[in-house]
């Protein structure tokens, strides 16, 4: 059992990491192996030997992608420690050649994004769980995480945590969400807390969270996102409200992309704006 739910399993000669779910989320296998355990969502990997020039190497986040990749000249030493680490040059079986800091930059905020995402730190409003991995799309379930929490320190009502129609999540976030009228799931009984939440997903319960916060919405006279026929009809007049008073802004190309992913520093920074909109 490692850190972060992954347990590591093997079989007929692969070896694999599942989380506490039950869930694949690393096959190795044609003689790659971890080296060493996961820690704080990351681990390395390494093919038959861990010199470089010996070998390829490769770290992965907890989900099983690359997100740094060593050649043959390089390899990795030692683990991830604040997001540091250092890669090392070697020359046959000699010693070190030279050393380079590298940097994995998964859990610090995009340049763009900092100023917002720690404004929200400061303010309370972004659980400790999401103050990691900010380039990561955000799910379903998060999002409503994320949006209790900033409900719960925007405004001072009661919520009902105990109980929703959902069969496939307990989460007190999603119930408060729901018991107060600002989300809906995918059916009745189905609220998908794990698929990644769409844009045109954050805009509707942004939306909803405007209507139970009583702030009255802006309206766009005359404009349209030049992908709107990709926007579902049961989102278009969210999007375009939350587009009018500038908490949800389009991809760029006057483009919405409904149907893509919604990253946890968008989101946010979207929380932020809703937090100190006047």
């Amino acid at each position: 059992m490692g850190d972060n739910g992954l347990i590591g399993i093997s079989k007929e000669g692969f070896e694999g990491y599942i989380n506490t779910k039950g869930e694949t989320v690393l096959t190795l296998g044609d003689g790659y192996c971890v080296q060493g355990p996961f820690s704080e969502g990351k681990a390395s990997v390494v093919k038959d030997t861990i010199y470089g020039k010996y070998g390829d190497t490769a770290y992965i986040n907890r989900e099983g992608r690359v997100v740094l990749k060593g050649d043959r000249k390089w390899y990795f030493g030692g683990a991830f420690k604040n997001n540091i680490a250092y890669a090392a040059n070697t020359l046959g079986k000699g010693g070190i050649m030279s050393r380079l800091l590298i940097r994995y930059t998964g859990d610090i905020p995009s340049e763009w994004a900092e100023e917002s995402v720690n404004k929200g730190k400061k303010s309370g409003i972004i659980p400790d769980s999401l103050q990691s991995l900010y380039r990561e799309n955000i799910t379903r379930v998060e999002f409503c995480e994320l949006a209790y929490c900033m409900l719960q320190k925007g405004t001072s009502n009661e919520f009902n945590e105990k109980s929703s129609s959902f069969l496939d999540t307990d989460s007190p976030a999603v119930a408060a969400m729901y018991n107060a009228g600002i989300i809906n799931g995918r059916s009745e009984t189905e609220f998908s807390p794990y698929d990644f939440i769409t844009r045109e997903e954050a805009a509707k319960i942004l939306s909803g969270i405007f209507n139970y916060m009583k702030i009255p919405k802006m309206q766009v006279a005359g404009f349209k996102f030049s992908d709107e026929k990709d926007i579902s009809d049961w989102a278009k007049t969210a999007v375009y409200n939350m587009y009018a008073a500038k908490i949800m802004l389009g991809t760029g190309d006057n483009m919405f992309s409904p149907q893509d992913g919604y990253t946890r520093e968008q989101a946010e920074i979207t929380m932020v704006r809703i937090y100190n909109y006047k």
